[in-house]
């Protein structure tokens, strides 16, 4: 089997309008689909019994899509962590970093710190309404190395430094 792109991720938020306001606020990403999952349905899947989900699928660029789901009953209100198994952040490719950084903080986004230009990469981090941890990048040049180099590179590396996989 050959994965041929990422094609979506799911984020649990405390509310899907607000959620959606802020990705379609500040990063135009466009509702495609909102539904909605009766329990039933919910605990087949996800194996949660009495509860009901709400999914906005958002689409991104290059055919990939987030997925908003706002539980009912909600678990927690806790803020996502960083340091515990799971969904660490999700980057997005904003093709000028400066450009989004100027942009959204005039619109009162609070980033994590400022842009960091390190090895051909810029990025930036900031936080969504639910404390979920977001990246902006612009890779430049390194896309295309790794469109073309990428795979070959991977399997080398699989082959030998990450070979044995008990050191890593």
């Amino acid at each position: 089997m050959r994965v041929k792109a990422l094609s979506q991720i799911g984020i649990t938020v405390k509310s899907l309008r607000r959620s959606i306001d802020f990705y379609w606020g500040h990063f135009r990403l466009p509702v495609v689909e909102v539904m909605e999952k009766p329990s039933a349905v919910i605990g087949e899947i996800y194996g949660q019994r009495e509860t009901t989900v709400k999914i906005a699928l958002l689409r991104c660029g290059w055919g990939s899509f987030i997925e908003l789901f706002e539980f009912s009953p909600s678990e927690t209100d806790r803020e996502a962590g960083r340091n515990r198994p799971g969904f660490t952040h999700l980057t997005l490719d904003v093709g000028n970093v400066d450009r989004a950084f100027k942009q959204l903080t005039a619109k009162g986004v609070k980033f994590l710190g400022p842009p960091v230009h390190e090895k051909g990469a810029h990025f930036v981090f900031l936080k969504d309404p639910d404390g979920h941890l977001i990246e902006l990048i612009d890779m430049g040049i390194l896309y295309y190395l790794n469109k073309f180099f990428g795979r070959f590179v991977g399997w080398v590396n699989m082959a030998t430094r990450f070979r044995n996989r008990d050191k890593i």
